[in-house]
């Protein structure tokens, strides 16, 4: 048994730099793809910060719950990052988790949801429109609506992104008019 192991075996509440370490170890778990172990770092991370005077998870922790969706979301626990992603946005509201949660929900074919994570990032981050845009059209594509698909393709391309001129001279006849 570790020692966060023995802390968590009791109702103590655990200092700051206590909590601030087991954050540590979720994150370097993460950038190790250590995904399992990741996961429940995170989870004991979260768990630490109900207790005592961390009743409330701060807006700070948008990070962390953003990356615990990451973790999550390659153990195959697609509803786990689903619902950690949107607590992340409940807290603050940052274009990467979108993007995350966009991914997400194509993942379990819901497109619709997709389309409106990927909108919220063409708003959030119009630097990367270009790439937003495309990755709307796929899910449209996916969603049966070929006619938004293709405006969203066109528009991706004529901001110069490669992958939409790709899809749509596989899948149209833009290029061919």
């Amino acid at each position: 048994m570790g020692v966060f192991d023995k802390l968590f075996s009791n109702n103590t509440t655990l200092p700051s730099d206590a909590i601030r370490q087991i954050g540590m170890t979720a994150i370097t778990a993460l950038q190790a793809q250590n995904y399992k172990h990741a996961v429940d770092s995170f989870g004991k991370y979260f768990t630490s910060k109900g207790q005592g005077k961390f009743t409330e998870i701060d807006e700070d922790d948008a990070f962390m719950l953003y990356n615990f969706s990451i973790a999550k979301f390659n153990i195959g626990d697609i509803s786990g990052a689903i619902v950690e992603a949107t607590k992340a946005i409940q807290r603050k509201q940052f274009y990467q988790v979108f993007k995350e949660r966009a991914k997400y929900y194509n993942e379990i074919d819901n497109f619709e949801n997709a389309i409106k994570d990927f909108s919220v990032c063409i708003q959030l981050h119009p630097e990367d429109k270009s790439y937003y845009l495309c990755e709307r059209g796929i899910a449209y594509i996916n969603s049966g609506n070929t006619e938004k698909a293709i405006q969203d393709m066109v528009s991706s391309y004529k901001l110069g992104n490669e992958n939409a001129e790709r899809i749509l001279r596989e899948n149209t006849n833009y290029f061919n008019q």
